[in-house]
């Protein structure tokens, strides 16, 4: 963990006075943290879907430029990943039973660039790409 401190509107990390600091802020900065992405993606050829789950590993590279993404306006590294659009580009391209084909799919179009924008002070890495075997739902989804 590390503490950040807001010392006269500078953000700062490490030995500081912290009878000045107006703030302080507590940040995870343990290596390759997992976070988790799932989605249902149709099938080409009828009306199921394939479950997605797609593994990422997080590290925080700077502690000061993630209090300060926070502030400007709310995220969180895990919702950021799961709104990703990408993998709805997948969706009816893959027929009933290519689970293996969707997940080549999924790992090519994410390994480049596994976040869909950037998490301020935060690397993001592809860890696994998990497709199951696809299941009935009437529920269409986008």
């Amino acid at each position: 963990m590390a503490f950040v401190h807001e010392i006269d509107g500078e953000h700062r990390t490490g030995a500081v006075d912290t009878a000045r600091a107006t703030a302080v802020t507590l940040v995870d900065v343990r290596p390759d943290v997992r976070l988790f992405a799932t989605w249902h993606l149709r099938t080409s050829d009828s009306a199921v879907r394939f479950p997605v789950r797609v593994t990422y590993h997080c590290t925080v590279v700077d502690p000061v430029a993630v209090v300060r993404g926070r502030r400007t306006g709310g995220w969180d590294p895990s919702w950021v990943l799961v709104q990703d659009p990408r993998p709805h580009h997948l969706h009816a391209k893959h027929p009933e039973g290519d689970e293996n084909g969707l997940c080549r799919s999924l790992t090519a179009l994410l390994s480049p660039s596994p976040a869909p924008r950037a998490l301020p002070g935060i690397r993001v890495e592809l860890g696994h790409v998990d497709v199951g075997s696809a299941w009935p739902n009437d529920i269409d989804e986008a």
